[in-house]
């Protein structure tokens, strides 16, 4: 099920500038610029969601960390925590022209082997999926709308 974001209105809120020939996007979670490229574009796009409509705190939300998958080094998009520290939602991001298909759904299912956090988000900026796992019975549902803060929380 699709989730669709508000790029149009999103896009003219990021800061971007540009150092010598590099165009740089500014992260509000890590603090800094980073080099813009399309899976940057689609990260920073999804940030700025979650912090100013979905009202997602900043001081919750993890971006780019190094986790163990198996014995393998992986490295996620953006995990946000709930209230008491525990891990809630792991986003995979993708840039515009990846295709969100079952190799990228499987990818970030395997990232949360070693999570196991009970929302998972996919988007490649014009397309986004969200579910909810449910670890007793072993399934999932797709989501038709990403929940905001609150209702996560609630």
């Amino acid at each position: 099920m699709a989730i669709s974001l508000d790029v149009e209105n999103i896009a003219p809120r990021l800061k971007i500038k540009t150092v010598g020939e590099v165009q740089k996007i500014y992260d509000p979670i890590r603090n800094r610029y980073f080099v813009l490229t399309p899976e940057e574009f689609v990260r920073q796009i999804f940030l700025v969601h979650l912090i100013e409509v979905m009202k997602y705190p900043k001081s919750l939300i993890q971006v780019e960390k190094v986790i163990l998958v198996n014995t393998l080094r992986k490295r996620f998009d953006v995990l946000i925590f709930d209230k008491g520290g525990n891990a809630l939602m792991l986003i995979e991001c993708k840039n515009t022209n990846i295709v969100l298909n079952n190799s990228v759904l499987e990818q970030t299912v395997n990232y949360n082997l070693s999570l196991k956090v009970p929302y998972l988000v996919i988007t490649n900026g014009l397309s986004t999926s969200a579910f909810k796992i449910n670890f007793k019975s072993s399934s999932w549902i797709a989501l038709e709308e990403l929940p905001d803060w609150q209702t996560i929380n609630g």
